[in-house]
């Protein structure tokens, strides 16, 4: 059995690798554009339903990567 401290560490290993990976690709596919990775948050929210997505909820996570992926392209 592991430690609370070993679980915490690999959830963090887990989230990072997932969010480097997935900016990449998501950098990739905007192919530098800024408004196109800001229109793709917009849907994002939208499909959320009504109000902001939850901080459990599919939906955040992918407003989180692509909002990764714009700090990232701002920046470059």
């Amino acid at each position: 059995m592991s430690t609370a401290d070993q679980i915490a560490n690999r959830a963090m290993e887990l989230a990072s690798g997932l969010i480097e990976q997935s900016k990449g690709e998501l950098l990739e596919m905007a192919g530098g554009d800024h408004d196109l990775l800001f229109r793709a948050s917009q849907l994002v929210r939208e499909r959320s339903g009504s109000g902001p997505a939850s901080e459990h909820s599919i939906e955040h996570l992918a407003f989180s990567l692509i909002a990764s992926a714009h700090e990232d392209l701002r920046h470059q």
